[in-house]
């Protein structure tokens, strides 16, 4: 069975798209502070809708580093056997999802980045690994990371893309 995370990237410009093909982050999303680590949304009629947790079947969170937005697709309860979701403990403080979370992606694009290929100039970016356990609100990220955080644990950040 293939499990996919959902992985949003963009510019903070909201006039202009990501030139891989996703809105930016702010004309997507609004964007503020929410305080949360996590934040429980629901997918119906292919809107998300924030709510409480026990109505979940989508959770956004913030990690530190090079792929910082997720929607992970998460149950509260129950067995995951062939779902394809994550089990979450329904904290939106002190998130913990098992099992653990692999992403691969290409990492957000400066603003001078995104005029090299609006304008048309080539622009390798490697794709990178993030391979991580999320644990009362901690990630940890394991060692087959391509990045430079892997083997370091640190706090989710507050989602501020949703």
């Amino acid at each position: 069975m293939k499990f996919s995370v959902i992985f949003y990237s963009g510019t903070t410009d909201s006039s202009r798209m990501d030139p891989r093909g996703s809105f930016s982050k702010r004309s997507l999303f609004g964007v503020y502070n929410t305080g949360m680590k996590a934040i429980p949304l629901k997918l119906e009629d292919g809107t998300y809708e924030q709510v409480d947790p026990s109505k979940a079947t989508h959770v956004a969170l913030q990690f530190p580093g090079p792929l910082p937005r997720r929607m992970i697709p998460v149950i509260l309860k129950g067995t995951r056997r062939n779902t394809g979701f994550w089990s979450w403990n329904g904290d939106v403080d002190a998130p913990t999802l098992h099992p653990s979370i692999l992403t691969r992606g290409k990492r957000d694009l400066t603003d001078e980045e995104t005029d090299m290929v609006l304008s048309g100039s080539p622009l390798d970016l490697q794709v990178t690994r993030c391979h991580s356990f999320v644990n009362n609100g901690r990630v940890k990220f394991l060692d087959d990371s391509s990045h430079e955080l892997a083997g370091r644990e640190l706090p989710l950040e507050d989602v501020d893309w949703f």
